[in-house]
């Protein structure tokens, strides 16, 4: 495992065709607990702090993949954080009052994460400015409850950093993409920099889970440069929708997806393991290659192994135990 490998992995605390979509029934009887392998040889190898969540990949995820499930699952935790520090914020400033009576054109929201909670301000466009004219925060810890929700008056100009955000998601939304969804996107932006490569913006644009759809596909991953001005590289998890009835989900116990987008899950497969609180079996097409992601972990399962009864993967568990328009998208996170 290398370094980028270990960092990505560390962190935690892609252009296809989705293929096929199906749900499994609840079985009666629950199997026995995953155990995850994190002391193999190539693990004892690893310096000693490096953490439980990159020993895990070492151990059990193939080199060739190790990098891409690691950015997956790091990038894919970020995702739920800021997702629903935009859900619980808007709820919160909602409640307050703060986001009526707009003192200016909508211009969107950004979130930044701190070492212990996501801060969330909510932009408006007036006389040529951008201003920022509400703030909440969500504190990384249970129960997840917003804080601070206020309305800032006087709004303040955006700092630097949020223009350039703000440019990014802007310049990202005015892209054609596939898009599976009535209600505006949900979007993340944060700044991102890997070994190697210039500093760039990530920004996410997501179709939303609502009372009438759950999507499966329809989110797109923008890579724009640190000033918000160019699209340097893009990425959609499918380029045709795949929705499910909400109402089936509390009925199933996992769901399954054929991904022709990329060799490994991707970022938004480990999203929506921890959005719908599902376990999603993922068969990569381009590599005949069956995954299980869950709670935002993907692992590789053993040749054999089924989306329905997946016992290969048991018999390996048995001998390892030898604002309005400027708010984001109400959903049902």
């Amino acid at each position: 495992m290398d370094f980028r490998s270990w960092l990505y992995a560390s962190c935690l605390c892609a252009a296809g065709l989705a293929a096929a979509c199906a749900v499994f029934p609840a079985r009666a009887t629950a199997p026995a607990p995953y155990v995850p392998d994190t002391d193999c040889a190539a693990a004892r190898k690893l310096p000693a702090e490096v953490a439980a969540a990159a020993r895990r990949i070492v151990c059990e995820i193939p080199a060739g993949y190790r990098e891409d499930v690691s950015r997956a699952e790091a990038l894919g935790a970020i995702l739920r954080r800021h997702d629903v520090a935009a859900w619980l914020t808007s709820d919160s400033l909602n409640a307050a009052g703060a986001l009526s009576s707009l003192p200016g054109e909508p211009a969107g929201w950004l979130s930044e994460e701190h070492a212990d909670r996501v801060d969330v301000r909510y932009f408006v466009r007036a006389d040529g400015r951008t201003l920022a004219f509400a703030q909440s925060s969500l504190p990384l810890r249970t129960p997840l409850t917003a804080r601070d929700s206020r309305r800032l008056d006087p709004p303040r100009p955006a700092s630097e950093r949020e223009l350039r955000l703000l440019a990014a998601i802007k310049l990202a939304r005015a892209q054609s993409m596939t898009y599976c969804a009535k209600a505006p996107p949900n979007t993340v932006a944060i700044e991102w920099s890997e070994p190697g490569q210039p500093a760039q913006i990530l920004v996410f644009l997501m179709s939303p889970w609502t009372d009438d759809s759950l999507p499966l596909g329809g989110h797109a991953l923008f890579r724009v440069s640190r000033d918000g001005t160019r699209v340097l590289d893009r990425f959609e998890q499918t380029r045709s929708c795949v929705n499910l009835d909400p109402r089936e989900l509390k009925k199933v116990e996992a769901l399954t997806i054929s991904h022709l987008a990329s060799d490994t899950p991707t970022c938004f497969h480990a999203f929506m393991s921890l959005q719908y609180r599902k376990p999603i079996y993922v068969t990569t097409v381009r590599n005949r290659r069956l995954w299980k992601v869950e709670d935002g972990s993907i692992r590789l399962l053993p040749a054999g192994a089924t989306e329905a009864g997946d016992a290969a993967d048991t018999a390996k568990r048995g001998n390892k135990r030898g604002a309005k328009a400027a708010q984001p998208s109400k959903d049902k996170r």
